[in-house]
């Protein structure tokens, strides 16, 4: 027997997979945000080391 989803209780659902998902999004967005500064700082630290400005061996 198929019953119908009370409207109040759909509601609270949709309200909670729509927390979730902007929690998820702004994880993705700081995760992202992240591996671009760790990829800058390689490769302005790469260039460095190209250009011979580090310690000398």
């Amino acid at each position: 027997m198929k019953r119908a989803i009370r409207p109040d209780v759909h509601t609270r659902f949709l309200a909670l997979v729509a927390r979730v998902d902007a929690q998820v999004r702004s994880e993705q967005q700081d995760l992202q945000k992240r591996s671009t500064r760790m990829l800058a700082r390689e490769s302005r630290e790469r260039a460095r080391a190209a250009q011979g400005d580090g310690d000398p061996a």
